[in-house]
Protein backbone atom coordinates (compact mmCIF):
# COMPACT_ATOMS: atom_id res chain seq x y z
CA UNK A 1 0.00 0.00 0.00
CA UNK A 2 1.33 3.41 -0.94
CA UNK A 3 0.38 6.41 1.14
CA UNK A 4 1.28 9.36 -1.01
CA UNK A 5 1.46 12.76 0.70
CA UNK A 6 1.24 10.80 3.91
CA UNK A 7 0.65 12.71 7.05
CA UNK A 8 0.24 11.94 10.61
CA UNK A 9 0.15 12.76 14.12
CA UNK A 10 2.71 10.56 13.09
CA UNK A 11 3.18 11.07 9.45
CA UNK A 12 2.52 14.48 7.98
CA UNK A 13 2.75 15.61 4.41
CA UNK A 14 4.65 18.58 3.12
CA UNK A 15 2.04 21.29 2.80
CA UNK A 16 1.68 23.35 -0.32
CA UNK A 17 0.50 26.96 -0.20
CA UNK A 18 -3.20 26.87 0.58
CA UNK A 19 -5.69 28.82 -1.45
CA UNK A 20 -8.12 31.08 0.32
CA UNK A 21 -11.00 28.60 0.13
CA UNK A 22 -8.95 26.00 2.03
CA UNK A 23 -8.63 28.12 5.15
CA UNK A 24 -10.84 26.60 7.83
CA UNK A 25 -10.44 28.80 10.90
CA UNK A 26 -12.68 31.22 12.81
CA UNK A 27 -12.05 34.90 12.07
CA UNK A 28 -10.31 35.57 15.39
CA UNK A 29 -7.57 33.03 14.51
CA UNK A 30 -6.94 34.18 10.93
CA UNK A 31 -4.29 36.79 11.91
CA UNK A 32 -2.23 34.03 13.53
CA UNK A 33 -2.53 31.80 10.48
CA UNK A 34 -1.50 34.47 7.96
CA UNK A 35 1.47 35.50 10.09
CA UNK A 36 2.80 31.92 10.00
CA UNK A 37 2.02 31.48 6.26
CA UNK A 38 3.84 34.45 4.79
CA UNK A 39 3.67 33.11 1.23
CA UNK A 40 -0.14 33.05 1.30
CA UNK A 41 -0.18 36.43 3.04
CA UNK A 42 1.83 37.89 0.15
CA UNK A 43 -0.61 36.38 -2.36
CA UNK A 44 -3.50 37.94 -0.47
CA UNK A 45 -1.75 41.29 -0.28
CA UNK A 46 -1.25 41.31 -4.06
CA UNK A 47 -4.79 40.12 -4.83
CA UNK A 48 -7.37 42.92 -4.92
CA UNK A 49 -10.14 40.34 -4.40
CA UNK A 50 -8.63 38.68 -1.31
CA UNK A 51 -11.24 38.90 1.48
CA UNK A 52 -8.70 38.57 4.29
CA UNK A 53 -6.67 41.78 3.97
CA UNK A 54 -7.86 42.97 7.39
CA UNK A 55 -6.07 40.01 8.96
CA UNK A 56 -2.64 40.78 7.49
CA UNK A 57 0.24 42.50 9.27
CA UNK A 58 -1.25 42.06 12.73
CA UNK A 59 1.97 40.79 14.29
CA UNK A 60 0.01 38.08 16.10
CA UNK A 61 1.54 34.61 16.33
CA UNK A 62 0.99 31.29 18.06
CA UNK A 63 4.33 31.35 19.83
CA UNK A 64 6.39 28.76 17.96
CA UNK A 65 7.19 30.86 14.87
CA UNK A 66 10.75 32.16 14.47
CA UNK A 67 9.55 35.77 14.14
CA UNK A 68 7.14 35.60 17.09
CA UNK A 69 7.49 38.11 19.93
CA UNK A 70 6.20 37.80 23.49
CA UNK A 71 3.81 40.72 22.92
CA UNK A 72 2.36 39.18 19.78
CA UNK A 73 2.03 35.55 20.79
CA UNK A 74 -1.30 33.89 21.51
CA UNK A 75 -0.67 33.14 25.17
CA UNK A 76 1.90 33.01 27.93
CA UNK A 77 1.32 31.29 31.29
CA UNK A 78 1.07 33.32 34.47
CA UNK A 79 1.94 31.56 37.72
CA UNK A 80 0.49 32.92 40.97
CA UNK A 81 2.99 31.26 43.26
CA UNK A 82 6.58 30.13 42.98
CA UNK A 83 7.66 26.52 43.24
CA UNK A 84 11.33 25.68 43.56
CA UNK A 85 13.17 22.52 42.62
CA UNK A 86 16.67 21.51 41.62
CA UNK A 87 15.88 22.58 38.05
CA UNK A 88 13.50 25.51 38.57
CA UNK A 89 14.43 28.35 40.90
CA UNK A 90 12.68 31.44 39.48
CA UNK A 91 9.15 32.35 38.48
CA UNK A 92 10.28 32.93 34.89
CA UNK A 93 11.73 29.40 34.71
CA UNK A 94 8.50 28.04 36.15
CA UNK A 95 6.37 29.76 33.50
CA UNK A 96 8.73 28.78 30.70
CA UNK A 97 8.74 25.15 31.83
CA UNK A 98 4.94 25.06 31.80
CA UNK A 99 4.83 26.75 28.40
CA UNK A 100 7.10 24.15 26.79
CA UNK A 101 5.14 21.26 28.29
CA UNK A 102 1.52 22.41 28.15
CA UNK A 103 1.20 25.28 25.67
CA UNK A 104 2.34 26.18 22.15
CA UNK A 105 5.89 25.79 23.38
CA UNK A 106 5.26 22.07 23.03
CA UNK A 107 4.79 22.56 19.27
CA UNK A 108 7.94 24.66 19.14
CA UNK A 109 9.85 21.88 20.88
CA UNK A 110 8.68 19.27 18.34
CA UNK A 111 9.62 21.56 15.43
CA UNK A 112 13.09 22.09 16.88
CA UNK A 113 13.58 18.32 17.19
CA UNK A 114 12.64 17.43 13.61
CA UNK A 115 15.39 15.37 11.95
CA UNK A 116 15.44 14.24 8.33
CA UNK A 117 15.88 10.46 8.36
CA UNK A 118 15.45 9.82 4.64
CA UNK A 119 16.63 12.58 2.32
CA UNK A 120 15.19 12.76 -1.23
CA UNK A 121 17.78 12.61 -3.99
CA UNK A 122 15.47 14.08 -6.61
CA UNK A 123 12.48 16.41 -6.46
CA UNK A 124 9.85 13.65 -6.66
CA UNK A 125 11.54 11.25 -4.25
CA UNK A 126 10.22 10.13 -0.87
CA UNK A 127 10.88 12.00 2.36
CA UNK A 128 10.85 11.10 6.04
CA UNK A 129 11.51 13.38 9.03
CA UNK A 130 10.69 12.80 12.70
CA UNK A 131 10.95 14.44 16.08
CA UNK A 132 12.94 12.74 18.84
CA UNK A 133 12.08 9.10 19.49
CA UNK A 134 9.76 9.12 16.46
CA UNK A 135 6.93 10.62 18.50
CA UNK A 136 5.84 12.60 15.46
CA UNK A 137 6.79 12.05 11.83
CA UNK A 138 6.19 13.66 8.46
CA UNK A 139 6.53 11.65 5.27
CA UNK A 140 5.77 11.74 1.57
CA UNK A 141 5.53 8.89 -0.92
CA UNK A 142 5.88 6.14 1.64
CA UNK A 143 5.26 2.47 0.91
CA UNK A 144 3.58 -0.01 3.26
CA UNK A 145 3.21 -3.74 2.65
CA UNK A 146 0.48 -5.08 4.94
CA UNK A 147 0.77 -8.77 4.02
CA UNK A 148 1.58 -9.76 7.61
CA UNK A 149 -1.41 -7.83 8.92
CA UNK A 150 -3.68 -10.07 6.88
CA UNK A 151 -1.90 -13.30 7.77
CA UNK A 152 -3.66 -13.91 11.09
CA UNK A 153 -6.51 -12.77 13.28
CA UNK A 154 -5.20 -10.18 15.69
CA UNK A 155 -6.58 -8.94 19.00
CA UNK A 156 -3.92 -6.39 19.89
CA UNK A 157 -4.55 -2.92 18.55
CA UNK A 158 -0.84 -2.10 18.39
CA UNK A 159 0.99 -5.23 17.24
CA UNK A 160 4.64 -4.47 16.53
CA UNK A 161 5.33 -7.36 14.12
CA UNK A 162 3.32 -6.02 11.17
CA UNK A 163 6.37 -5.03 9.12
CA UNK A 164 9.44 -7.05 8.22
CA UNK A 165 12.51 -5.78 6.36
CA UNK A 166 11.42 -4.22 3.07
CA UNK A 167 7.75 -3.86 4.03
CA UNK A 168 8.00 -0.10 4.62
CA UNK A 169 10.16 2.40 2.80
CA UNK A 170 10.62 5.01 0.12
CA UNK A 171 13.03 6.12 -2.57
CA UNK A 172 15.43 8.36 -0.65
CA UNK A 173 18.80 8.28 1.08
CA UNK A 174 18.19 6.62 4.46
CA UNK A 175 20.16 7.54 7.58
CA UNK A 176 19.87 4.24 9.46
CA UNK A 177 22.39 5.29 12.08
CA UNK A 178 20.19 8.23 13.11
CA UNK A 179 17.08 6.04 13.06
CA UNK A 180 18.61 3.47 15.42
CA UNK A 181 19.31 6.15 18.04
CA UNK A 182 15.58 6.94 18.37
CA UNK A 183 14.23 3.65 19.72
CA UNK A 184 14.46 4.36 23.45
CA UNK A 185 10.76 5.22 23.73
CA UNK A 186 9.51 2.30 21.65
CA UNK A 187 5.98 1.76 22.95
CA UNK A 188 2.52 1.42 21.35
CA UNK A 189 1.21 4.91 22.15
CA UNK A 190 4.47 6.80 22.63
CA UNK A 191 6.39 6.26 19.42
CA UNK A 192 6.31 5.13 15.78
CA UNK A 193 9.62 3.34 16.08
CA UNK A 194 8.07 -0.13 15.90
CA UNK A 195 6.38 0.76 12.60
CA UNK A 196 9.37 2.55 11.04
CA UNK A 197 12.40 0.64 12.32
CA UNK A 198 12.38 -1.49 9.13
CA UNK A 199 12.18 1.53 6.79
CA UNK A 200 14.43 0.94 3.76
CA UNK A 201 15.67 2.90 0.78
CA UNK A 202 13.79 1.47 -2.21
CA UNK A 203 15.43 1.15 -5.62
CA UNK A 204 12.43 2.66 -7.39
CA UNK A 205 9.73 5.16 -6.60
CA UNK A 206 6.88 3.59 -4.54
CA UNK A 207 4.10 2.48 -6.83
CA UNK A 208 6.10 2.88 -10.04
CA UNK A 209 5.86 -0.83 -10.80
CA UNK A 210 2.09 -0.91 -10.06
CA UNK A 211 2.45 -3.27 -7.09
CA UNK A 212 0.19 -1.24 -4.80
CA UNK A 213 -3.42 -2.31 -4.32
CA UNK A 214 -4.34 1.03 -2.76
CA UNK A 215 -2.85 4.43 -3.58
CA UNK A 216 -3.74 7.46 -1.46
CA UNK A 217 -2.84 10.83 -2.95
CA UNK A 218 -4.59 13.03 -0.39
CA UNK A 219 -2.91 14.47 2.73
CA UNK A 220 -3.46 11.90 5.45
CA UNK A 221 -3.11 11.83 9.21
CA UNK A 222 -2.30 8.41 10.62
CA UNK A 223 -3.16 8.25 14.31
CA UNK A 224 -3.04 5.77 17.14
CA UNK A 225 -6.18 6.41 19.15
CA UNK A 226 -6.36 5.53 22.83
CA UNK A 227 -9.50 4.22 24.59
CA UNK A 228 -12.48 5.86 22.89
CA UNK A 229 -14.75 4.94 25.80
CA UNK A 230 -12.79 7.21 28.16
CA UNK A 231 -13.32 10.97 28.07
CA UNK A 232 -9.80 11.54 29.41
CA UNK A 233 -8.08 9.37 26.81
CA UNK A 234 -10.30 10.70 24.03
CA UNK A 235 -9.21 14.27 24.67
CA UNK A 236 -5.58 13.19 24.77
CA UNK A 237 -6.19 12.07 21.16
CA UNK A 238 -7.99 15.35 20.41
CA UNK A 239 -5.12 17.49 21.69
CA UNK A 240 -2.51 15.35 19.93
CA UNK A 241 -4.29 15.68 16.60
CA UNK A 242 -4.71 19.43 17.09
CA UNK A 243 -1.01 19.81 17.97
CA UNK A 244 -0.10 17.80 14.86
CA UNK A 245 -1.99 20.25 12.68
CA UNK A 246 0.14 23.04 14.14
CA UNK A 247 3.36 21.10 13.60
CA UNK A 248 2.29 20.41 10.03
CA UNK A 249 1.22 24.03 9.49
CA UNK A 250 -2.13 23.12 7.98
CA UNK A 251 -5.74 23.40 9.16
CA UNK A 252 -7.30 22.12 5.95
CA UNK A 253 -10.12 19.64 6.66
CA UNK A 254 -9.94 18.11 3.18
CA UNK A 255 -7.75 15.31 4.54
CA UNK A 256 -7.97 11.65 5.41
CA UNK A 257 -7.64 10.39 8.97
CA UNK A 258 -6.56 6.75 9.23
CA UNK A 259 -6.69 4.99 12.57
CA UNK A 260 -3.70 2.69 13.10
CA UNK A 261 -5.40 -0.35 14.64
CA UNK A 262 -3.86 -3.75 13.91
CA UNK A 263 -6.67 -5.72 15.57
CA UNK A 264 -9.75 -7.17 13.95
CA UNK A 265 -11.93 -5.96 16.82
CA UNK A 266 -14.47 -3.18 16.71
CA UNK A 267 -13.34 0.20 18.05
CA UNK A 268 -15.91 2.04 20.15
CA UNK A 269 -15.67 5.80 20.47
CA UNK A 270 -18.30 7.55 22.58
CA UNK A 271 -17.01 10.99 21.59
CA UNK A 272 -16.42 10.56 17.84
CA UNK A 273 -18.22 13.78 16.98
CA UNK A 274 -15.42 15.90 18.44
CA UNK A 275 -12.78 14.41 16.15
CA UNK A 276 -14.97 14.92 13.09
CA UNK A 277 -14.22 18.62 13.34
CA UNK A 278 -10.75 17.85 11.94
CA UNK A 279 -11.86 16.28 8.66
CA UNK A 280 -14.72 16.27 6.16
CA UNK A 281 -14.55 12.67 4.98
CA UNK A 282 -15.21 9.57 7.04
CA UNK A 283 -12.47 8.27 9.32
CA UNK A 284 -10.78 5.15 8.00
CA UNK A 285 -8.74 2.36 9.58
CA UNK A 286 -6.40 -0.49 8.68
CA UNK A 287 -9.45 -2.71 8.28
CA UNK A 288 -9.49 -1.46 4.69
CA UNK A 289 -6.25 -3.29 3.90
CA UNK A 290 -7.17 -6.36 5.93
CA UNK A 291 -9.99 -7.40 3.59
Amino acid sequence: MLLRCLTAFVFLSRVQSSQYDNINLPDELLPYWFNSHTDVAEQCRADDKCPYKAHLDSGRCWGYELNCTRDGQYSWPRCDGQWKSSRISTLEQQERSFYRAGDFGYVQHRLEEMTVLCQPRDRDDSYLACSNFLQYCRATDIYFNFRNLRSKKRRSRYDEDVFQAGDVGGRCKMDRKALKTMGQHKSPLQSWYAELQEYVDLNSHPGSNHTCDIVIDKPTYIVKLDAGVSLYHHYCDFINLYASMHVNGSFDTDVLVVMWDTSSMRYNDFFLGDLEGFYRSRRSSLARVRR
